[in-house]
């Protein structure tokens, strides 16, 4: 009894539906419009943040002040490019070992205080 109601239900909604496909284009707007909506709004903006960041890593000077991602204010004394270990003296002889993924932000390079 229920699986003959199923199938009049199934086979009237065969019927009226429309076999050109324009219920699925009608769907198919709204979602590319969403995905290109997350693609300006998150994924460029974060592409173009991770390129600025990976431009200030390379541009890593001697003399460069930098802050580390825990926090840590210093002056960039060594660069070791084949192992990417740069050398911070954080106080007079104090010189702390980072890889150089681990700077933040650059405060004050050597050029600009010259």
């Amino acid at each position: 009894m229920i699986i003959e109601q199923i199938l009049t239900v199934v086979a009237q909604a065969q019927r009226t539906a429309p076999s050109d496909g324009s219920a699925f284009m009608k769907m198919l707007f709204p979602i590319l419009a969403i995905v290109f909506l997350f693609y300006l709004l998150i994924l460029r903006p974060q592409k173009r943040q991770e390129q600025e960041r990976k431009r200030m890593i390379s541009a890593l000077t001697k003399g460069d002040k930098v802050v580390t991602i825990g926090g840590i204010y210093g002056t960039i004394v060594d660069i070791d490019d084949n192992a990417d270990i740069i050398t911070i003296e954080v106080a007079k002889n104090v010189r702390i070992d980072f890889s150089r993924s681990a700077v933040s932000q650059v405060i004050k390079s050597k050029k600009q205080s010259q």
